[in-house]
């Protein structure tokens, strides 16, 4: 999350390598994090993160992934 505080766009394919985690799962979660208002998925599909995110405290944006993602587990 640090380095999306600098309000650069990304893609889900670096952060999928990053996480070593699949491509299709990162862009879901991305959309949840965009269902959230912490992130826009901009035209050329990459995301941004909003000014909500650099508003929300560390605590604050774990409970909402939690709230976000709790079908998930």
């Amino acid at each position: 999350m640090a380095h999306y505080g600098f309000g650069t766009s990304v893609r889900a394919l670096p952060i999928s390598r990053y996480l070593e985690m699949p491509r299709e799962t990162v862009r879901r979660h991305m959309g949840r994090l965009v269902a959230l208002g912490l992130f826009e998925r901009t035209e050329d599909q990459t995301f941004v993160p909003t000014k909500e995110l650099g508003k929300v405290e560390i605590e604050r944006a774990l409970r909402l992934l939690r709230q976000g993602t709790a079908g998930l587990l």
